[in-house]
């Protein structure tokens, strides 16, 4: 993934994250204020409709005053005169007053006299038989303990509820003894509610038991609220909350009182709380365009223009090495480091062209001095032993001298051995290793020798190991030591197994094998005039080159096996294909 995908990544997740942490946290605290505001609105509403309620009970009590304080209507109640109700109480009398009810009893509560004005037909019609059920003679609303005391509450009738006052029956100068008790009454219907609403500027609505409620909601709140609840608020849709006040009548039944209100506080909040997110949306993908635009200018496209030129320094191109970033940031020293580090690479490499020419050169001078001095000595050698031949010749017949002679010869002979072991080394380390199919060098180090009746198996498949060009030599010492110094080998076996840590090539023969105190002094350095054994050190040092081991593991009378150890990285399979 490139650094403009990474930085596209990292600032999407940022944002998200710190998108969803803003929109929670402010929708959270946000609505969670608006609920308890919009509940506040709506608690305030539901007291308004009780506080308009307790304002037209007054109403009906001032009313109630005018006719309980009359004379008429003292003496009425003290001898029943039908002439009060024939000059007073006509049909349309009640009507003007807005009351729906007008009653008169006596001191004792029984009904002296009572109409009843329909409220929707303005027809009046006499108390029902049992309207005393509702309010019977010793009920508490018709008892007064003062005469200026005046009762007022909610009746709920079959028809509906109704708000009603009562007061002692006093002359008009408010004196007694009381005649009995006045009741008046004004039914909250339909109408009654409109009024009130208009006033608290919100539709309500009464509900009580046998009102056939529908809504469950409403049926439970008046089941489990009390007349002592405080109001209660809950929103109906995302449109309309309601608020709910429990009240009772003079009887203790109970009435929910219900108002609707608009949820334009809600509403707008809502909106508030989108066009907020919305420009939070917006700000966030400016910002991410913005920095893209500044990662992609400031950053990526000079990364662009520097790693080209790095590309072209690798590749050889010729560099003014010229700063081509301006500016005084990373970027641009990062510029000067390279080009720094290139220069300092270049004349290091000049200096590396010189000390590689100069020690092939003295590599070639004392190779070729080897050369010489190692013919020399083979041609004074020869002759030595030439002469040491002619001098065995004239000699024979005297066995001292002879003897002498012979290990003059045998020295001769490790002398000249010794000179072509040490041809072998003379080629050791001057070309670089390379990558060498196993199977292969094993069969060219075989071509240099005969296994006679001896078979043979290579089982490497396609392995190759990173090694001196000289690992032919390797094989072919190997085959060499299996054939001169086995003993009676018949089979030699070359197989492999790899393992996490490396590869490991077997040379296996069936031949006398190596004593325990030997596994380790045939690879060492010593004094043993014996070419095997310098062989063998050969091998060692070859295979060390490029940090390959080698270790007899094999048992005495068993046969030789020799582990060649190939660390990791410098062994390969090769598709053969």
């Amino acid at each position: 993934m490139d650094i403009r995908r990474k930085t596209l990544l990292a600032l999407g997740i940022t944002f998200v994250v710190l998108f969803c942490i803003i929109a929670g946290v402010s929708v959270f605290l946000y609505v969670d204020q608006l609920g308890r505001l919009e509940q506040q609105d709506a608690n305030k509403g539901i007291i308004e409709v009780i506080s308009a309620l307790s304002n037209g009970q007054d109403d009906l009590s001032t009313t109630l005053h005018d006719w309980s304080y009359w004379d008429e209507t003292y003496q009425f109640a003290l001898d029943q005169n039908p002439d009060y109700i024939t000059q007073n109480l006509d049909e349309k009398s009640l009507s003007a007053l807005g009351v729906n009810l007008y009653m008169v009893t006596d001191t004792q509560g029984n009904i002296i006299f009572g109409k009843i004005v329909d409220p929707l037909t303005g027809r009046e019609s006499p108390l029902p038989e049992n309207f005393n059920h509702y309010l019977p003679p010793n009920h508490p609303f018709l008892n007064f303990t003062s005469l200026s005391g005046t009762n007022t509450g909610i009746l709920l009738l079959p028809t509906g509820p109704m708000m009603i006052s009562s007061s002692p029956v006093l002359n008009n100068r408010r004196e007694g003894p009381s005649h009995g008790v006045l009741v008046m009454g004004r039914s909250l219907n339909d109408r009654a509610f409109t009024r009130i609403s208009r006033v608290t500027g919100n539709p309500i609505s009464a509900h009580w038991n046998g009102d056939g409620i529908t809504e469950s909601q409403q049926l439970t709140l008046l089941q489990q609220m009390s007349p002592d609840s405080a109001a209660v608020s809950i929103p109906r849709s995302d449109v309309i909350i309601s608020g709910y006040k429990v009240i009772s009548d003079i009887n203790g039944q109970k009435i929910l009182m219900v108002t609707d209100q608009p949820r334009d506080l809600y509403q707008n909040s809502l909106e508030i709380i989108r066009t907020y997110l919305a420009i939070l949306i917006f700000a966030i993908l400016v910002t991410v365009v913005i920095v893209l635009f500044v990662v992609d200018q400031t950053i990526l496209k000079r990364l662009n223009i520097l790693t080209n030129r790095v590309r072209k320094m690798g590749q050889g191109h010729n560099d003014d090495m010229k700063a081509e970033l301006t500016g005084n940031d990373e970027i641009a020293h990062l510029e000067q480091a390279i080009l720094s580090a290139n220069i300092d690479l270049k004349n290091r490499e000049q200096e590396l062209m010189k000390i590689s020419t100069s020690l092939a050169l003295s590599n070639q001078k004392l190779n070729f001095l080897s050369s010489i001095t190692r013919h020399d000595i083979n041609n004074q050698v020869f002759v030595l032993g030439s002469y040491l031949e002619l001098a065995k010749n004239q000699l024979a017949g005297q066995d001292k001298i002879l003897e002498i002679l012979e290990k003059g010869v045998q020295a001769t002979q490790r002398i000249q051995d010794t000179i072509a072991y040490s041809k072998d080394y003379e080629d050791m380390g001057t070309k670089p290793p390379a990558w060498q199919n196993v199977k292969v060098a094993m069969l060219f180090g075989l071509s240099h020798i005969s296994l006679g009746e001896i078979q043979h198996s290579i089982e490497t498949e396609n392995l190759e190991i990173f090694a001196d060009p000289l690992l032919e030599k390797v094989c072919q010492r190997l085959f060499e030591n299996s054939v001169k110094h086995g003993g009676h080998v018949t089979r030699i076996r070359v197989s492999h197994t790899v393992t996490p840590e490396g590869a490991t090539i077997f040379f296996e023969d069936d031949g006398i094998g190596i004593t325990a105190e030997k596994k380790e002094q045939i690879f060492l350095r010593g004094e043993s005039p014996r070419v095997s054994i310098r062989s063998l050190i050969f091998v060692r040092e070859i295979l060390d080159i490029t940090g390959i081991t080698i270790r007899e593991t094999g048992e005495l009378g068993k046969g030789v096996r020799f582990g060649i150890v190939v660390p990791k990285g410098v062994w390969r399979f090769t598709n053969t294909k």
